[in-house]
């Protein structure tokens, strides 16, 4: 997309998801990323419960890396704002 390529985000749902843990497996040619909002206590153990899972080829997770960097520098967050916001 860094060819000045316009497009309109649509979102197929808006619903999120608490992210506490996550749980980070890559090989060679992807990166998968299961995603939980945090251990609980189930029958006596402490269960890691994953409510979503994301895979990635290994350069869109190299993307996705530079863009959490860059979200969570200080900035003015007046500036920073969703689409559609």
């Amino acid at each position: 997309m860094s060819n000045g390529e316009k497009f309109v985000v649509k979102y197929e749902s808006t619903t999120a998801l608490y992210v506490g843990q996550t749980i980070v497996n890559a090989n060679s040619s992807e990166v998968i990323i299961d995603f939980s909002s945090g251990p609980i206590e189930a029958n006596g153990e402490r269960v890691l419960p994953i409510h979503s899972r994301v895979a990635m080829s290994v350069e869109s997770a190299r993307r996705l890396a530079r863009l959490l960097q860059q979200a969570t520098q200080p900035v003015d967050r007046d500036e920073a704002k969703m689409p559609g916001v």
